[in-house]
């Protein structure tokens, strides 16, 4: 089984979701819910297990303005064996 995150959000207005992540504060992928609503769930695919990333999520209204939330770090488990 593959490790993965995802993360919900509500907001008061309608937004599209996205997500940057990465090794580092340069982050390299993006995750994005290109629907404009209230709230949303963003998972984020292809993480490897036991490792560390770098994330940010921000929001994009209708008029195209950009809010990110600060960086945070996650640790992924590591891969679930099944036997």
């Amino acid at each position: 089984m593959e490790p993965g995150f995802a993360f919900a959000a509500a907001m008061r207005s309608r937004n599209v979701l996205c997500g940057e992540f990465g090794p580092t504060t340069s982050y390299g992928s993006t995750a994005r819910r290109t629907t404009l609503a209230t709230s949303h769930a963003l998972g984020l695919p292809g993480l490897a297990a036991t490792t560390t990333y770098h994330y940010r999520v921000g929001t994009i209204d209708s008029t195209g303005n950009t809010s990110w939330s600060p960086d945070r770090t996650l640790m992924t488990s590591a891969a679930a064996s099944w036997r």
